[in-house]
């Protein structure tokens, strides 16, 4: 306190000349008399030049950040699985009857109709047969109208007591006999004429026709497989979805719903070729296996495609994207926004006095990048998504545009 009375005696003129004086002395110049008494008035001097006058503290500096006014919307979840093509049909042509190759009626990989003839088996075996069924039909006939006529004879003797018991029962007996070899004959002349029937093997269904198994000449037993036909149009797609994508799927499979009398929710998919292209028609789900996979996890559905032009080849490996679930009115935020804290996920919302608050929030799904908030943010809401990374709960920000951010 002495020091500084003394230093308020001194009169400005002389206090700015010792304070020269003073410095000059401490830069190497010789001392002057009463230097060292008021080295202590300068040094005090010194410090309240360099605090100042004003005495406030700086305002706190405001973050600058990036924030969205959150509103409802509708998302799709959609995700996409590895799927293979097969024919809606694909069966096994075989020879329904023994014989040899004459010949093949279609072009190998050609389109066909159904019941065209595809192969002629040699028919004079099946032609003997078949005369032959007919005439052992005829003889059974013959034989059925003799034992008709007996019966009759022998009915009317027996009714006038001229015949005995056991003769109508004979009669009788070889009537039911003759009409028995009657139907066998018959049934035989059926299939003699179903077997050279079969010796035209014709297409069972529409489809694509695969390579021959045998050329003419070949002697084929019943049961032989002669080619494949695969139709095309539609075309089935089956995929495999994961436990965890599954759970969006309807509980009830459509088989149960069919098997309950309701109509089956159809679910849209899409295609992608194995060279990067949309496949241009969209198709629907019509198959979703009841049970998960114990050995892989994961359930098998089957997409259904339209395939006028034979653009989906069966064995072919494509991408399928279907829609799991759509959400209707929901809050969604980007996934950067997110902060993990101790207490869970949070984000940052701007409060009215321009400060950030740390809101505890319950996550959904993401949707194309976007996460589904359940709980914890409305409608309205500031949300930051830029600049978080620096904030503390109660952080004075400053809201900037993404161009203001990035300058």
């Amino acid at each position: 306190m002495g020091m500084i009375k003394i230093f308020r005696r001194v009169k400005p003129s002389r206090h700015k000349n010792r304070l020269k004086l003073t410095l000059e002395a401490l830069r190497g110049r010789k001392p002057y008399p009463g230097m060292w008494a008021a080295l202590p008035a300068v040094v005090i001097l010194l410090a309240l030049v360099g605090c100042g006058g004003d005495k406030s503290p700086a305002p706190p500096r405001r973050l600058p950040v990036e924030v969205s006014v959150l509103k409802k919307e509708d998302l799709v979840l959609e995700r996409d699985y590895p799927g293979r093509v097969y024919g809606v049909r694909e069966v096994e042509v075989r020879a329904r009857v023994e014989g040899v190759i004459e010949k093949r009626l279609y072009t190998e990989g050609e389109v066909v109709e159904q019941d065209k003839p595809l192969f002629v088996i040699d028919r004079r075996p099946f032609v003997i047969a078949l005369n032959q069924a007919k005439a052992n039909l005829e003889d059974a006939r013959a034989n059925l109208n003799n034992a008709k006529r007996e019966w009759r004879r022998v009915s009317r003797m027996f009714a006038k007591k001229a015949a005995s018991e056991r003769e109508r029962d004979n009669a009788l007996s070889a009537l039911e006999a003759g009409q028995a070899r009657f139907d066998m004959a018959r049934a035989e002349l059926n299939r003699a004429e179903l077997n050279l029937e079969y010796a035209h093997v014709k297409a069972p269904v529409s489809g694509i026709t695969s390579l021959e198994a045998f050329s003419e000449g070949n002697l084929v037993q019943y049961g032989t497989l002669l080619t494949t036909i695969v139709q095309h149009d539609p075309a089935h797609v089956r995929f495999a979805l994961p436990e965890d994508d599954a759970a969006f799927l309807e509980q009830a499979p459509p088989t149960k719903r069919r098997a309950e009398g309701k109509e089956p929710i159809l679910r849209e998919a899409r295609l992608t070729l194995p060279d990067g292209r949309p496949y241009p028609v969209t198709g629907t789900v019509d198959f979703t296996e009841s049970t998960i996979d114990i050995e892989t996890g994961t359930v098998t559905l089957r997409a259904v495609f339209p395939n006028p032009q034979s653009g989906l080849i069966p064995g072919q490996f494509v991408r399928v994207h279907v829609a799991l679930e759509s959400f209707r009115d929901v809050v969604a935020v980007p996934e950067a926004a997110i902060v993990q804290t101790p207490k869970g996920p949070a984000v940052f919302v701007i409060d009215s006095d321009g400060k950030a608050r740390l809101t505890p929030v319950r996550l959904g799904v993401i949707v194309e990048g976007r996460q589904v908030i359940l709980e914890g943010l409305s409608p309205g809401n500031r949300l930051v998504v830029n600049g978080h990374v620096n904030l503390k709960d109660g952080t004075p920000v400053a809201i900037v545009t993404p161009e203001e951010s990035a300058a």
